[in-house]
């Protein structure tokens, strides 16, 4: 329990009920035993300011008859000081404030006022080196000025606010012989509000912000353990049917492979040569669906050794194809050769070769039976004419 508490006991303990205000200061209220408030009242004693000393003492009334408007607390400290061109600081002793004793502390302060020596003019940048310092050792201060507002400020976060209101309002205070009342409030060296106020009105005190919470203590935790690595599942491995060639398309259709039933002979479809022509070929049937299952290309048949007028092919019977349509239409498809065409080309080229190589040999055998004289020997064996008569 500290000083301030104590006090508050023993000055309790021997009035009614001491008990319960005990109580109250301990749980109710441990926080105002640890704020301390400051009060600091300054007053100008320009020449100026000496017209206007009943206003002054009037305000000074007022505002501490109300303890503040409620704000002054018991055991608050209420500095006085007076400045004009200079700061004057230690002629009015540092107070305590005790509600009941406002009387007297109000009496002592107007007298006080009273007496003071009022000269030269007004400077608030007189107040800034001390006030400085005060704002900075206090928990919470509040400085309340009374002034004639004929100085600039230039030091606090409302400076232009304040300089307009004291000129556009300095002739109206002036006419009526009244003060301004500047109040200023700071917390923990930082200004948190300020009003500038015309007597005999009411002066107005702003409220302080909340007291922050003190830190939290840093307790010192172990570093969070690594993330678990996840597991990647490996892919299951699907196997993949053989590649199937079933007659000239390519397909990997397992389900149409596995409806194919097994091969059936068929007595009626005979392979016939590229150059024999049947003699009585079979009335086409319907012959059933045999896949051939090949995997390499069919080679072409060979070529015709004997010279003939080449013969029209024969139908060739081949394998029907499965109906359903490749399913991969990307493979390529092995086209059928036609073996007839070939066949017919090579004795047409055949042909034509022995044609020119018997046109040669005309040419050259007609060429040497002519006989080889010269120009001059022709010219001589030539008959003669005889000229035509005349």
């Amino acid at each position: 329990m500290n000083l301030h508490c104590l006090k508050k006991l023993r000055r309790v303990a021997s009035r009614p009920g001491w008990l319960f205000v005990a109580v109250y200061l301990l749980v109710c209220s441990p926080a105002r035993a640890e704020i301390e408030e400051r009060w600091l009242l300054v007053f100008d004693t320009s020449a100026e300011m000496k017209k206007r000393l009943p206003g002054v003492e009037a305000t000074v009334k007022t505002f501490l008859g109300t303890s503040g408007g409620g704000q002054i607390h018991a055991d608050d400290s209420v500095g006085v000081w007076t400045f004009c061109r200079q700061l004057h600081t230690g002629k009015f002793p540092l107070t305590t404030w005790k509600p009941e004793r406002s009387s007297e502390t109000i009496s002592n302060l107007v007298k006080f006022v009273h007496h003071e020596w009022f000269s030269g003019e007004t400077s608030l940048a007189a107040l800034q080196p001390a006030l400085n310092k005060v704002i900075a050792d206090s928990d919470r201060l509040t400085v309340v000025i009374f002034c004639d507002g004929n100085s600039r400020i230039d030091w606090t976060p409302y400076d232009l606010g304040i300089n307009q209101t004291f000129q556009q309002n300095f002739a109206e205070r002036k006419k009526t012989r009244q003060p301004f009342v500047l109040l200023l409030r700071t917390q923990q060296g930082k200004f948190t509000g300020c009003t500038v106020n015309f007597p005999p009105s009411e002066i107005n005190v702003p409220t302080f912000p909340p007291w922050p919470e003190p830190p939290k203590p840093v307790v010192d935790l172990p570093p969070p353990a690594p993330a678990p690595v996840p597991v990647i599942p490996k892919p299951t491995v699907v196997p993949v049917p053989a590649l199937i060639i079933v007659g000239t398309h390519v397909g990997t259709n397992v389900d149409d492979l596995k409806k194919i039933t097994a091969p059936a002979t068929n007595p009626v479809a005979k392979t016939v040569a590229p150059n024999q022509r049947p003699t009585n070929p079979p009335k086409p049937t319907p012959a059933p669906i045999i896949p051939a299952v090949t995997s390499q290309t069919p080679t072409p048949a060979p070529a015709p050794t004997n010279i003939a007028k080449p013969a029209p092919a024969a139908p060739v019977t081949e394998a029907v194809k499965p109906a359903a349509p490749p399913t991969n239409p990307a493979r390529a498809m092995v086209p059928p050769q036609n073996n007839n065409d070939s066949s017919r080309l090579r004795w047409w080229l055949g042909g034509g070769a022995l044609l020119v190589v018997a046109l040669l040999i005309w040419m050259a055998v007609v060429r040497s039976r002519r006989p080889h004289n010269s120009l001059i020997t022709d010219s001589l064996n030539a008959p003669k004419v005889q000229p035509r008569k005349k």
